[in-house]
């Protein structure tokens, strides 16, 4: 499942699974279209955080795949004199 995120002004958030995408979509253009407003959204430990959207905020979402730790062990060595690099 991807991990949906916010960027506002350059600071960047993970939002929370229970976070509705879409109402949070819909109140920053709410905001924005009303000359400005502090929105506010679930961060992925479930902390509202509320940050100001304007018409000159720069505001983007989108997806990331979760990160997924390797198994096995990894040598830079062996890599190497195999052209893995």
């Amino acid at each position: 499942m991807d991990v949906q995120r916010v960027t506002i002004n350059g600071r960047d958030f993970s939002l929370s699974p229970d976070q509705d995408l879409d109402a949070l979509k819909a109140a920053v253009v709410s905001a924005v279209r009303s000359g400005g407003d502090f929105v506010t959204f679930l961060r992925h430990d479930c902390e509202p955080v509320s940050e100001l959207a304007t018409a000159s905020s720069a505001i983007r979402f989108y997806a990331v795949m979760p990160f997924e730790p390797v198994s096995g062990t990894w040598d830079l060595f062996d890599a190497f004199e195999h052209n893995e690099l």
